[in-house]
């Protein structure tokens, strides 16, 4: 996450000037903006975190003169040299006595400019207020205002965004890249992913209150929170593919290609494809499989048994559907779906295509298995999301 732009204008190291007895109270109204009174300030968590400077001359009219010629709607002057902008005022700043901004300003002692962990706010009324957009485009939902940290991210991947970050661009660009969430953060941060990190937790609203730097009339997150939205345009519910495939497990960000490599599933885990063939290479097994009406049926193989051409590859919860012929036969089932990110096609069942785990099954020596819905508490270990891509053959 990059630091808030600083802007530097005569900037000097100065101690915080007490106020005296003859200083006046901040004024009531520098038009058009109008004082709000005293707030809290952190170092870690700013009330008005967009752009800071400090110089020598400060007064209440330095600072507004400043943040207004940048288009903010709020000024806050503090510790007697301090200016800081924003479009909105930032979680957790709370409003406090008058008599708690108690510094002079430096460029005039008669005012006030804030006091220690303390600011002095301004606001304009005719700026309008950002907004939090519920529904940026068609199929995008808002979820929420979750938690981030640097070293276990919400959503897994943070991608440029060409124009500028908004939540509909950002959005789009992640719809792109055949992702299913997308996040904005810190004004002009755009994340992208196919599933929410469990750890991160929703938190209020007023904590994704940052503008966008592309758009101040929208929220763009916040420091460390991710405004999250999901992408169900692209909904499992077509149950017919128009033509036989292979499938591969899915690992990580990158959409599987004609270059994926065709191996066994035992081959995840510990190399580092984006794709990976989920048949392995014995004779008998399924090569290519065919989707019809709900059912996922293994083609290959149906030369071998033929009355299993109208019977579905079976699937339960904490269960593998087993895509491998000669270890088990079909059940009839027709519930399987899929979908389109991107440039890449999912498999779902029953509307869901974030159903799939990758898991080292204990009732079978560690074997590594292909997982519908993964529960804790079953006989599976070191188990992680993938998705189940189909390639044309």
């Amino acid at each position: 996450m990059a630091s808030p732009s600083i802007l530097s204008i005569n900037h000097l190291f100065l101690f915080a000037v007490p106020l005296v007895a003859t200083a006046q109270l901040l004024p009531g109204t520098i038009t058009p903006f109008k004082s709000l009174g005293c707030y809290t300030d952190t170092n870690d968590a700013r009330t008005l975190a967009a752009l800071s400077f400090n110089n020598a001359i400060m007064t209440p009219e330095v600072c507004i003169a400043q943040c207004s010629s940048r288009g903010y709607a709020f000024a806050g002057v503090e510790f007697a040299n301090q200016c800081y902008c924003d479009h909105a005022l930032q979680n957790p700043g709370k409003a406090v006595a008058a008599s708690e901004c108690n510094f002079a300003c430096v460029g005039n002692r008669l005012q006030i400019c804030g006091g220690r962990n303390r600011i002095s706010v301004y606001r304009n009324d005719l700026v309008p207020a950002p907004r939090l957009i519920q529904a940026p485009s068609t199929g995008v939902e808002y979820l929420g205002c979750y938690t981030d940290t640097s070293s276990a991210r919400t959503l897994t991947s943070q991608i440029p965004v060409a124009g500028g970050v908004t939540p509909a661009s950002c959005a789009a660009a992640c719809r792109a890249r055949g992702d299913k969430y997308s996040g904005v953060q810190y004004m002009f941060e755009c994340h992208c992913g196919n599933t929410v990190n469990p750890a991160s937790a929703r938190q209020s609203d007023g904590d994704c209150r940052m503008a966008c730097k592309a758009d101040p009339t929208l929220f763009c997150g916040g420091k460390f929170r991710l405004q999250l939205y999901e992408d169900s345009s692209s909904e499992c519910k077509s149950a017919t593919y128009p033509q036989p495939f292979k499938m591969f497990a899915v690992t990580g960000d990158q959409p599987i290609s004609s270059s994926s490599p065709a191996v066994g599933v035992s081959q995840i885990f510990g190399q580092l494809f984006s794709g990976i063939g989920i048949l392995n290479q014995a004779s008998g097994d399924w090569r290519q499989f065919s989707l019809n009406n709900g059912a996922l049926v293994g083609e290959n193989y149906l030369s071998l048994n033929p009355s299993l051409s109208t019977q579905s590859i079976g699937v339960e919860v904490n269960g593998s559907p087993l895509f491998q012929g000669s270890l088990l036969n079909p059940t009839v089932f027709d519930k399987y779906c899929f979908a389109t990110r991107g440039d890449t096609v999912l498999l779902g069942v029953n509307g869901e295509t974030d159903v799939w785990s990758v898991c080292r099954n204990l009732t079978a020596l560690g074997r590594p298995d292909i997982v519908y819905k993964y529960t804790s508490g079953s006989q599976l270990l070191g188990c992680r999301s993938v998705n189940i891509a189909l390639q044309d053959v």
